[in-house]
């Protein structure tokens, strides 16, 4: 009836599984996937900001594979802006930035305690497998104890790379809504205005 109302001249129905090849559908993997990172080259682009971790000058410097995060180091230095990251050997790289009359070298896997390299290996584990930034960042945020300060750090780092407008999982502190989205950075409550950049 429907099909006369929108004056079709004519209609053929099939049934799952009456005729092969007519109706396919693609079978979807059910269950927990895995999957190998991207082989890293030996040179990655790489960004470096600066923090403070309980009055301690920290640099955040973030790989790009592909223009998304992939990696993260931290150091007890102060570099700021754009270089190369270069693998030397497993566990040990190189942040290079050329400027014009000459070049800055810095070691990334000196000057972090065992928990600081830790951290920073999961979060860059975690990133050359696919893991979603903004999910990263929202689990640095919700640690306590005596690394709170150094993840707060690195999540405010982070944020930096979680598109303007993405959605986030965390309930607004001041009204409890869930209308919160990342905006330059900060999260922001579009019910109630409240934004937050910590």
């Amino acid at each position: 009836l429907e099909s006369h109302k929108k004056g079709l001249k004519g209609i053929t129905v099939y049934r799952d599984g009456s005729r092969s090849g007519v109706l396919v559908s693609e079978s979807i993997k059910e269950g927990f996937q895995t999957h190998d990172a991207p082989k890293r080259p030996k040179e990655l682009k790489g960004e470096a900001f600066n923090t403070k971790v309980k009055g301690v000058l920290y640099s955040v410097i973030v790989g790009l594979f592909d223009d998304k995060p992939y990696e993260v180091f931290i150091t007890q230095s102060n570099i700021k802006g754009e270089g190369l990251i270069i693998k030397q050997k497993s566990g040990d790289y190189d942040f290079i930035q050329v400027s014009d009359s000459n070049s800055t070298h810095k070691v990334l896997t000196d000057g972090m305690t065992d928990e600081q390299a830790a951290i920073t290996r999961l979060i860059s584990t975690s990133l050359r497998h696919g893991a979603d930034i903004k999910f990263i960042v929202e689990q640095l945020g919700k640690t306590e104890g005596d690394l709170f300060s150094f993840t707060k750090g690195l999540a405010r780092v982070l944020k930096k790379y979680i598109p303007n407008g993405e959605k986030s999982t965390i309930k607004c502190n001041d009204c409890g809504s869930d209308n919160v989205i990342f905006e330059e950075g900060c999260s922001k409550c579009l019910d109630c205005g409240s934004s937050k950049c910590s």
